[in-house]
């Protein structure tokens, strides 16, 4: 309970809250057992967890901006809270064109950076190395451009000065 309680948003990724926990003096086990049957855990999203209650919508918070650029290219910008191992969930509106596929991801400037997974119920994932080598920081913006017709996805990581005010 305290771990989640110190969390800023009162969610956490699986890595991170194991970590917090184990970092504690719990045993890896029995953070697993405690996992997987809790009264007061909820697992509110694929690899997301809180506190039973807990009221925080782990999509609609962060979610800042989405829509179609002119180049027919899906764009979502999120803000960022968890830098290690984030899932991101996509809105339901435009979860219906990504959902269930993997996307090459590629930095702004055309670099790789591994590959980005959307399960069917619109979370997303593999975003953890291209943030740590970026350096992201809680607050940051995560911009992700899907291409939808050759699978990749471009990520542009800045603070926010970028988003198009027309959402």
């Amino acid at each position: 309970m305290e771990v989640l309680r110190s969390s800023s948003t009162g969610l956490m990724d699986r890595a991170e809250f194991e970590k917090a926990v184990t970092g504690r003096g719990v045993d890896a086990n029995t953070f697993s057992v405690f996992t997987t049957c809790s009264p007061i855990l909820d697992h509110p999203a694929l690899n997301v967890w809180c506190l039973r209650g807990h009221a925080t919508s782990p999509r609609r918070r962060r979610t800042l901006t989405y829509g179609w650029d002119e180049d027919g290219n899906l764009r979502l910008a999120v803000g960022l809270a968890n830098v290690n191992q984030p899932v991101i969930g996509i809105p339901a509106s435009i979860a219906r064109y990504v959902a269930g596929r993997q996307f090459r991801a590629k930095a702004q400037e055309g670099t790789t950076a591994g590959d980005i997974t959307v399960a069917e119920t619109g979370a997303s994932w593999g975003y953890g190395p291209y943030l740590r080598r970026r350096r992201a920081e809680p607050g940051d913006v995560l911009t992700l451009r899907f291409d939808l017709v050759s699978e990749d996805v471009t990520l542009l990581l800045d603070d926010g000065a970028l988003i198009d005010e027309t959402g």
